[in-house]
C-alpha cells in the first residue's frame, strides 16, 4: 500500500491510498476523497488497511477494505495529536 500526494500545500493537501502487488501488477485505488490519508499499514489478515487521516482538521486512525470502501474511524484523536498506526501481531 502507498500514498499518492496530490497537493503539496498543507492544509489543503490530499493524499490518496492505493494497493499494488509486489510485482507491480494489480494497482487498486482504495481511497480518493480529498482528505490527507498517510502511513498505511496492512492488518495481520491483509483484509484492511490501517492509516492516519486528517479530516476536518482532526486526526485519527481509520481502516478501509483491501478492495476499497468501508471507511471506518477506529481511533479518534480527541487531543488532535499526530497518531501513527502500528500493527502488532
Amino acid at each position: 500500500a502507498y500514498t499518492e500526494v496530490e497537493d503539496q500545500l498543507y492544509p489543503n493537501q490530499s493524499a490518496n491510498l492505493f494497493s499494488v502487488w509486489n510485482n507491480g501488477e494489480e494497482l487498486t485505488e482504495l481511497l480518493r476523497d480529498g482528505r490527507a490519508n498517510y502511513y498505511p499499514r496492512w492488518t495481520s489478515d491483509d483484509q484492511q488497511l490501517l492509516f492516519h487521516r486528517l479530516e476536518y482538521e482532526r486526526y485519527g486512525i481509520y481502516t478501509v477494505s483491501s478492495t476499497g470502501g468501508g471507511l471506518v474511524r477506529v481511533i479518534p484523536d480527541e487531543d488532535n495529536n499526530y497518531l501513527y498506526p502500528v500493527m502488532v501481531p
